[in-house]
């Protein structure tokens, strides 16, 4: 079963490597600790980050070694490994620290500015005119934050589904991201049938899984979740994304992609449609590598960010196109 870490799009494994992982000779003024840190992100990087066939490897080893001949600390091969992240041509790798990965397992808050922004609830309103509002912030944190969060959005469906409501706003700017399942389980009344979409990891595909079937890092599947709403998957929606759409968030945003009776309103996203596995390294560390990109519901694609349909100016213009186009739809019969 897959495990999720919520700082990225994907679903995630941890897998550990041999401590004698070498992919290059040792430099000899480097000490035996900084040469296992960097040779295991090499090999990790080789085997498995989605763009690994792209580079000359032999070059990119021997620069980033001698950018860090000298290292004695595992850390302080810090400036190779962003060397070689860079040279790979793609933003959603990164490195953990032992204290963040410990914290992430726990569901608590990273310690991150970005960490930080996570722990609020969404928020649901009905506006004027029996159109309904659902705001999608980024979303971290234990077993049990997921079930508020699910609670939140599954309560409101059926409420506003009680109401005959059968136009939607869902809002997604400003989700920076963090565990895509349980925002994707608040909204499977939305959604319809699923999967929602594909990971492209080069030499196949493969489904998402049910968003309230997935472990998390610490082995757990959160639940039970609310009941689930009626099905309203011909509800009109009205999908809005901007530029600080990123990762998880993207992940929301394509499980309407190919969905009928939606539109896409705002900016291009932030261009994080990728999904990562973390492998561990030594002294607690982990890299969470990109080894898929993402395609939605009907295997399509999605290289650089999510493009709205409509795209606008952020803020009110935004409100009032999506705005706009609800009111011209009508409710299925």
């Amino acid at each position: 079963m897959a495990k999720t870490l919520r700082f990225v799009f994907a679903a995630l494994l941890t897998i550990a490597l041999p401590s004698d992982a070498v992919a290059h000779d040792r430099p000899p003024a480097m000490s035996h600790a900084a040469y296992e840190m960097l040779a295991a992100v090499v090999k990790v990087l080789k085997q498995h980050h989605v763009n690994r066939g792209k580079v000359d490897w032999p070059s990119l080893e021997d620069e980033a070694f001698a950018m860090v001949s000298a290292a004695q600390k595992p850390r302080d091969t810090a400036p190779a490994i962003q060397f070689l992240i860079r040279s790979l041509g793609e933003r959603h790798t990164f490195l953990i620290g032992s204290a963040q990965w410990k914290a992430m397992v726990a569901g608590e808050a990273s310690g991150t500015s970005r960490g930080a922004a996570f722990g609020m609830l969404p928020v649901a309103n009905l506006m004027q005119g029996s159109i309904a509002y659902l705001a999608l912030p980024g979303h971290d944190g234990s077993a049990s934050d997921d079930v508020a969060y699910v609670a939140v959005l599954r309560n409101a469906l059926r409420r506003f589904h009680a109401r005959g409501v059968c136009r939607y706003i869902v809002d997604l700017r400003g989700n920076q991201g963090g565990n895509m399942f349980p925002m994707q389980a608040g909204l499977v009344s939305l959604l319809g049938r699923g999967p929602y979409g594909y990971w492209n990891n080069g030499a196949g595909l493969a489904p998402w899984p049910d968003p309230e079937k997935v472990a998390r890092l610490d082995g757990v599947v959160a639940g039970p979740y609310a009941a689930r709403p009626a099905d309203q998957s011909r509800a009109a929606v009205a999908v809005l994304i901007d530029r600080h759409t990123a990762s998880s968030g993207e992940g929301a945003a394509i499980a309407f992609e190919g969905r009928p009776h939606t539109r896409f309103f705002g900016e291009p996203t932030a261009g994080l449609t990728t999904g990562n596995e973390a492998f561990a390294l030594p002294e607690g560390m982990h890299i969470a590598v990109t080894t898929v990109r993402a395609m939605d519901r009907n295997k399509r694609p999605f290289p650089i960010a999510v493009v709205p349909d409509v795209e606008t100016p952020p803020g009110v213009p935004t409100n009032d196109a999506a705005l706009a186009w609800l009111r011209a739809q009508h409710c299925p019969r």
